[in-house]
């Protein structure tokens, strides 16, 4: 189940008011008591018809209140496990649910709307205690399997348990049941009898229930909120509170069902079914608030991406016999890969591949970062090596020393020679060579961001008539399909082979292409990155169908 982590977010317990509230409201018939205010109704035998009933309407009043709260209730409470989940939010919407229902068939019984009992006073007794008792059993038996480990929660976090129509199912085989029973009870020519007015316990069923709450709300409630807290679970735990009163007053006071433990009991349990239903709603306006945030974020986080990408190049340099292309695919909003491309006076191009560890905000930053002091160190010089260096110390200048790291492939091409010098800080490339030959271009020095005084060894080679440069971050060939299998560099080899004829920018798609389809539907998990050069051959080749050499390496 989903929890909240204390660290970064509020406690989850109900804020001091509500708990002050609660106090208050349960504190109050016994202050009241006190000072000589009795809650219960007098029976009287004469005067106006109204006031001979007083008792009745006063007590469906109470019930009407009940029932209402508790079916809201519980119709927020399965809104919310829709929402997120939560394992508490079915349990207490069930209960609330139920009772609720049966609180407001009571209700009609009563007063002789739904059916007519032969024994209304003892039809009302019974179907009272029973609703208490069954609300107090569903509490226990919902919660000790959780509370003592027997069952773990993970099917509410499955969307699959989230169903509508299993919900409202579920409400109407409550909502019939609850009337059934009601009517059942009301058709039985003789009920149990529930109240025993001359005995010292006048009603034993209630004290019953005490017993269950008492069990369950020392030993089941807080075991379940410590390993599943929420707002919610927090308010179902000091609903506990106003139901043993409730209990207390039924079970040891009450002779009658309108008198001043009655009514109490009644007014209890309406401050019962509403610690929950304020906790709710507290859990509302959290989950509002960190949705509202998670908005916030993503519409920064898109925002984000728009920037870094217009960081990457908008048109690849025109190169005399040569051609270059590239692509930049982030796994999430952002990424932590680049490439570039640099023009020197002198006429000589630097090719720039990076990889930033990670592909979050801080990973596009530090890549911000980075593509920003190699466009300006222009000036200083064109030898690789020395770049390198000088970007390595600002890195570990900038604190990201063992937190962050950047594998960097920075050529420099001079095109009327066809040489590449170039270093490789961990981040390899490969020359494909018109016979299907290839050169790999291993690293020649650490990745950077670790030690501002490492150095790095220059390399270079010399590009054939017809041959590749492939630069490729490692997301590309790490890339697997639904069964695990990477993707590798023989299938973006044998296209590349295939595809000599097509231009750079048609390479790069093919190989994009490749990638996509080998991730499928999840798409790819870590950021995408390329860069193509291609040395026009001295002599046209007859474009090939690579439609088939496609198919074909994807299937491998």
């Amino acid at each position: 189940m989903p929890s909240w982590n204390r660290s970064q977010n509020p406690p989850d317990v109900l804020p001091p008011s509500i708990i002050m509230g609660l106090v208050i409201a349960c504190a109050l018939p016994l202050v009241t008591n006190l000072f000589g205010i009795r809650w219960g109704i007098n029976p009287v035998d004469a005067g106006p018809a109204l006031q001979q009933v007083r008792g009745e309407i006063i007590v469906t009043l109470l019930s009407w209140t009940a029932a209402c709260t508790g079916v809201v209730t519980a119709v927020s409470a399965f809104s919310m496990f829709r929402l997120r989940g939560d394992v508490t939010t079915p349990i207490l919407g069930t209960a609330l649910l139920f009772c609720g229902l049966m609180d407001a068939a009571n209700a009609l019984a009563i007063n002789g709307i739904l059916v007519s009992a032969s024994d209304p006073s003892r039809f009302a007794d019974f179907t009272d205690a029973m609703t208490r008792l069954t609300y107090a059993l569903i509490i226990t038996l919902g919660t000790a399997p959780f509370a003592l480990g027997f069952i773990t929660p993970e099917w509410s976090g499955s969307r699959n348990n989230r169903n509508a129509g299993f919900l409202i199912c579920a409400a109407i085989v409550f909502g019939l049941g609850a009337f059934s029973i009601v009517e059942l009870c009301a058709w039985i020519p003789e009920l149990p009898k529930t109240v025993f007015p001359a005995s010292s316990i006048p009603r034993p069923l209630d004290a019953f229930t005490l017993i269950i709450y008492l069990i369950t709300g020392i030993f089941f409630l807080p075991r379940f909120y410590k390993q599943y807290p929420s707002l919610f679970s927090h308010g179902l735990l000091l609903s506990v509170i106003p139901h043993i009163l409730l209990q207390m007053y039924m079970a040891f006071g009450s002779r009658r069902f309108d008198d001043n433990a009655a009514v109490i009991a009644h007014y209890l349990k309406i401050v019962g079914y509403l610690v929950p239903f304020i906790g709710l709603l507290c859990d509302y306006s959290r989950v509002s608030q960190v949705e509202a945030k998670m908005l916030s974020t993503e519409a920064q986080l898109q925002l984000a991406r728009q920037l870094q990408q217009a960081l990457l190049p908008r048109e690849a340099p025109v190169i005399k016999n040569y051609q270059v292309a590239g692509f930049s695919i982030p796994a999430e909003a952002v990424g932590g890969d680049y490439f570039d491309y640099l023009v020197y006076n002198d006429g000589s191009i630097g090719l720039v591949i990076a990889d930033v560890s990670g592909h979050d905000l801080g990973a596009s930053i530090l890549m911000s970062q980075t593509r920003a002091f190699l466009r300006a160190d222009l000036s200083v010089g064109h030898d690789p090596a020395i770049i390198a260096e000088r970007l390595n110390r600002f890195l570990c200048d900038g604190d990201i020393l063992g937190h962050r790291f950047v594998s960097l492939f920075f050529a420099r091409l001079i095109p009327e020679e066809h040489e590449l010098r170039y270093i490789a800080a961990g981040q390899p490339g490969v020359v494909l060579f018109p016979d299907g030959g290839t050169q790999a271009l291993s690293p020649t020095g650490p990745v950077l961001g670790f030690d501002p005084h490492c150095q790095f060894v220059q390399e270079q080679t010399k590009l054939p008539p017809g041959s590749l440069l492939l630069l490729y971050t490692d997301g590309i060939t790490e890339t697997t399909d639904t069964s695990g299998l990477a993707l590798g560099t023989q299938p973006l080899y044998e296209l590349l082979h295939a595809g000599q004829g097509q231009s750079a920018e048609h390479l790069t798609s093919v190989i994009k292409t490749a990638v996509l389809r080998h991730a499928g539907e999840r798409g790819p998990v870590d950021d995408l990155t390329c860069l193509l050069l291609k040395r026009s051959p001295q002599e046209a080749s007859i474009p090939l169908n690579i439609g088939a050499s496609l198919a074909h390496a994807t299937k491998g």
